[in-house]
């Protein structure tokens, strides 16, 4: 059902229409894949599951303003007003369509553990060994001596610190890892938290580090190979951006700058 939903919504954009998002549920999407973290507001679906309901994108009239009308439905306590945050599905785009006004805005909130696994999405996860509980499960164990969690992408992408050690990174995937990795290095380090950035897949170690700097967001086209041209080149700018808005400056290059810093691959 959550495919032939998604199709719809495709073959519709595709076509040049406006997907219908007033005629998706919270009720709905929780049937279809209930262990992921969805959002809806009075104007539409504004944080996608891994399960891929559909796109963001500009010209479906969605601004700003609109976004923060109502909370997220599961992960919503984790996302205060105001706030947006970055989401990956792992079967079409590998990122949601942000429009750069999105960018200036915090893309995700820090919680203790204990709020984390309080939170009824998270125990539903490891409940049910679905990869987002296998990757909270880890973090579960973990309690007493973390003493912050780092939440991005819903369930799919998070980040822990024990205080003077390095950030770990889990995720669902490498390339959720590579990301949520290179988010969370940044944000650390600008507010000046050192160490190296350890990515995990599925609670397992997968052999890469993260580190946090703005070179590191050039050698992202080959975690986006696997979306269109054109989504890549927009999510790696608005990386980008966001990494600039992080260290209080503006984007450090023009779109032509971008071609040459990822060698032309994929745009």
């Amino acid at each position: 059902m959550a495919v032939e939903l998604t199709r719809k919504i495709v073959d519709l954009e595709d076509l040049g229409g406006r997907p219908d998002f007033m005629g998706i549920t919270v009720d709905d999407a929780k049937v279809k894949c209930p262990e992921q973290a969805i959002g809806l507001t009075s104007y539409g679906l504004i944080h996608f599951s891994v399960c891929d309901i559909g796109y963001l994108l500009d010209d479906f009239g969605i601004k700003p303003a609109k976004v923060v009308e109502r909370a997220f439905e599961n992960f919503g306590n984790f996302v205060p007003k105001g706030r947006f945050e970055f989401n990956f599905g792992t079967t079409r785009p590998a990122i949601s369509m942000i429009l750069s006004e999105y960018v200036y805005q915090p893309i995700a909130s820090m919680v203790t553990t204990e709020e984390a696994m309080t939170n009824s999405e998270v125990k539903w996860a490891i409940e049910r060994n679905t990869p987002s509980g296998l990757v909270f499960a880890q973090v579960a164990e973990m309690v007493k001596k973390v003493e912050e969690i780092f939440i991005l992408n819903g369930a799919h992408g998070i980040a822990i610190r024990e205080r003077d050690r390095p950030v770990e990174v889990f995720a669902t995937s490498t390339r959720l890892a590579v990301y949520t990795g290179a988010l969370v290095g940044t944000y650390f380090q600008e507010n000046s938290i050192p160490g190296l950035y350890v990515a995990y897949e599925n609670g397992k170690k997968a052999g890469l580090s993260v580190r946090p700097s703005m070179s590191d967001f050039y050698g992202f086209q080959g975690a986006l190979q696997w979306s269109s041209p054109a989504r890549n080149k927009a999510a790696l700018v608005n990386i980008l951006q966001l990494s600039a808005h992080l260290r209080g400056r503006q984007l450090p290059f023009s779109e032509s700058d971008l071609l040459k810093y990822t060698h032309g691959n994929n745009f």
